[in-house]
């Protein structure tokens, strides 16, 4: 499988299908492999529905490896924006997916500003490090709603 990960978009099949595998071991190193894959852009448009899927998946690790790669890859906004913004809701949620799904959020830039709510929302988390990417994560897709002029970059005031 590692090895289908490093030939590239040519390998992606392959590791879809097994990472549809009932076999939970086999699917989970698939899909680890899928998400190592950070620089297929936009070869990974099939990959994308399986991957948003590890995010709501059982795997703590892998689901936040799944939100790191949606952000590397940044397409298919309209799918991938809103399973981002729905992993970062909750305090009851893991906090590696929170953090990962909150910065891959700002990746997208201005395309996550479905995304904006929850951040807001974020930034009174008891999480420290949730908050900083949440608030990176604002910078680059609403800077307005941090008080930030988007064009210097600076305060508004």
């Amino acid at each position: 499988m590692r090895a289908l990960s490093y030939i590239g978009k040519e390998g992606l099949p392959a590791l879809l299908e097994t990472a549809a595998n009932q076999d939970v071991a086999k699917s989970t190193a698939a899909a680890s492999h899928i998400c190592d894959m950070i620089n297929l852009g936009t070869n990974a448009r099939p990959a994308v529905p399986r991957v948003v899927a590890f995010l709501s998946g059982p795997d703590g690790s892998l689901a936040g490896m799944a939100a790191h790669v949606l952000g590397c890859w940044g397409i298919e906004p309209e799918l991938v924006v809103p399973a981002l913004a729905k992993s970062v809701e909750g305090p009851t949620k893991n906090t590696f997916l929170r953090f990962m799904a909150a910065e891959s959020l700002g990746k997208f830039g201005r395309e996550a500003g479905p995304a904006v709510p929850v951040l807001v929302e974020v930034l009174s988390d008891a999480d420290g490090d949730l908050r900083l990417a949440a608030t990176n994560a604002l910078r680059r897709i609403a800077p307005e709603v941090l008080g930030i002029n988007a064009a210097s970059g600076e305060n508004g005031k």
